[in-house]
């Protein structure tokens, strides 16, 4: 059974493997250029710049020195403050790219599960395909001491586990749920 660490890296992995990561970044990207407040912000910063209402600018016919020096007087104000934009874009829950990140992160533990629901019959059919009476397997070690165990046979019921990486058994009457939602059921 994987750890939880281990199952999230592989919905990480799931996410990216299809693509939707690219797309989330997009997403973000445009959320971002369409900001009104994060626009409002970088004008009003360049209209309060030092560089360009100092006596040096208007002296200055070279663009590319003012443009250097606006760049050093304002990157890291600006740098801040699209960070917590994209914060707020990203943990915003009625926003359109938290509600894209939770639909493809649950469409990645979907896929995962169908994967792993896909090997357990897989392989619960070739067990059911070998002879009723398998040959006793012997523990390692056990030639040496003389002693033969047999392996106990596989359980009957199927076994899966839970996002927290607990094993439990499912009921052999209702089939497993379809989907599992991030934040509870969808």
């Amino acid at each position: 059974m994987a750890s939880p660490v281990e199952e999230g890296s592989r919905i990480v992995k799931q996410v990216i493997d299809s693509g939707a990561f690219d797309d989330i970044r997009k997403s973000v990207f445009e959320e971002l250029r369409n900001s009104s407040a994060l626009r409002d912000y970088v004008h009003e910063q360049v209209d309060n710049s030092k560089t360009l209402n100092g006596e040096s600018s208007k002296a200055s016919k070279d663009r590319k020195k003012v443009l250097d020096d606006l760049q050093n007087e304002l990157k890291d104000r600006l740098v801040e403050r699209a960070s917590r934009v994209v914060w707020e874009i990203l943990t915003n829950a009625d926003g359109r790219v938290a509600q894209d990140i939770e639909r493809k992160v649950h469409e990645a533990i979907c896929h995962l599960h169908d994967f792993r629901e896909k090997q357990q019959q897989q392989s619960t059919a070739a067990v059911q395909q070998q002879p009723d009476k398998p040959a006793p397997q012997s523990q390692p070690g056990a030639a040496e001491t003389g002693q033969a165990v047999s392996l106990p046979a596989r359980l009957a019921a199927s076994s899966t586990a839970t996002l927290a990486g607990q094993p439990h058994q499912q009921q052999t009457n209702r089939p497993p749920p379809r989907h599992y939602g991030v934040y509870g059921n969808l």
